[in-house]
């Protein structure tokens, strides 16, 4: 008899397996036929019985089941759950965790999540493509929760926030790129640009900008900007103290030259501004901003003179006028080099002619004003 109980008690085990694997396959045949209410509730059975919750086809069957409820455009099937698309990616990745790497249902739940996430991506493009970025937010911000450390749905939600002013998504979606190891300027600069325009933060815009510093340190546009925002913040003398230091290692390195002077340019100290371009000038003579920015300054001076000058009554323009427009013209002869360097290292700079037609102009010097003038109009399509 004990024999006989004993077997009966094996037989009934057996049932008890046999009856949750057919809730499996219940589920399964369910779903292939469009009932997914009697899917569901038959693959939400089976997920908690100990006789199967540890099977990795149980949970592939279960991500299929909410990956359909998800993908339904049927209201009433949406209603089953409230958040398919998590549960969807949560019985793939428990169907990977179960079957060993390799095995059939390892492999099938790994392809069905790079469909889903391929999928997902597609939808954001196509909205992005019609320019609804709101809609083309909603999808990648869905991919990136099957793939989070892939960078592509974050890039692509970014550049679709910017489109409509979303500034804090476009943070976050850029700081998190960052975050994965995205190494681009672009996604940097807007970070840095964002933090201090959208969300005020000045000290956090330096501290981006220094972390942007690490990653391109050759970078002269990245190295202005810690310069702004060194001054900005009050660290006048940190931004000064860390160019001169950097500077005694490499007395002849242009970049860190141009930015002392673009630094005391900034605290409108024209004169060490002036000495530090001829440094970076001398160090490399086609360095164009600091060209160009000697015979900017040279001549903004002169334009100040000669609104002065012109600014002045009767009687004191008879007193003053003459020394200040000669001032004025000793400033346009000392400009007038530098910009003409400018025009030879960028000779498609539509502006350097015309800044260059009003110098010739006002030294006198006629055919070099109409050659100028000439080469402005050109370029500028007038």
């Amino acid at each position: 008899m004990k024999r006989i109980a004993l077997a009966l008690s094996c037989w009934v085990l057996a049932v008890g397996a046999f009856a949750q694997n057919a809730a499996v396959n219940k589920a399964d045949r369910f779903r292939q036929s469009g009932d997914l209410v009697q899917a569901k509730e038959n693959i939400d059975e089976a997920i908690v019985h100990e006789k199967t919750l540890d099977k990795g086809r149980t949970w592939f069957v279960y991500g299929q089941v909410y990956e359909d409820i998800f993908n339904s455009e049927d209201p009433a099937v949406q209603g089953l759950a409230e958040n398919p698309l998590a549960e969807a990616i949560k019985g793939y990745n428990k169907a990977q965790e179960l079957d060993r790497e390799g095995s059939n249902y390892h492999t099938l739940a790994g392809f069905n999540l790079d469909n889903l996430w391929g999928g997902l991506l597609n939808r954001g493009a196509t909205a992005f493509q019609e320019e609804d970025n709101a809609e083309a937010i909603k999808w990648f911000d869905k991919a990136k929760m099957i793939k989070p450390e892939d960078t592509t749905a974050y890039l692509y939600a970014g550049i679709a926030a910017q489109g409509i002013e979303e500034y804090d998504a476009v943070l976050e979606n850029f700081k998190s790129l960052i975050e994965l190891g995205y190494e681009n300027l672009d996604v940097y600069n807007s970070v840095i640009y964002y933090t201090r325009a959208h969300s005020m933060d000045t000290v956090g815009a330096l501290d981006w900008t220094q972390k942007a510093r690490e990653v391109f340190p050759d970078d002269d546009n990245l190295r202005k900007q810690e310069v702004n925002l060194l001054i900005q913040t009050g660290r006048i003398e940190d931004a000064k103290n860390g160019l001169e230091e950097a500077i005694a290692k490499e007395p002849d390195n242009a970049n860190l030259l141009f930015n002392l002077g673009y630094l005391y340019e900034e605290l409108g100290d024209e004169e060490n501004a002036i000495a530090n371009y001829e440094k970076a000038i001398e160090a490399d003579p086609n360095y164009f901003d600091a060209v160009y920015n000697v015979g900017v300054l040279y001549y903004n001076r002169a334009a100040d003179l000669y609104k002065e000058a012109n600014d002045l009554p009767i009687r004191e323009y008879d007193r003053r006028g003459k020394a200040l427009e000669d001032e004025a013209k000793e400033n346009l002869r000392l400009s007038m080099p530098y910009l003409e360097k400018s025009a030879e290292i960028r000779p498609e700079e539509a502006i350097i002619w015309n800044t260059l037609s009003t110098i010739y102009t006002r030294l006198g010097m006629s055919d070099k004003a109409q050659n100028a003038f000439a080469k402005y109009e050109e370029l500028s399509g007038n």
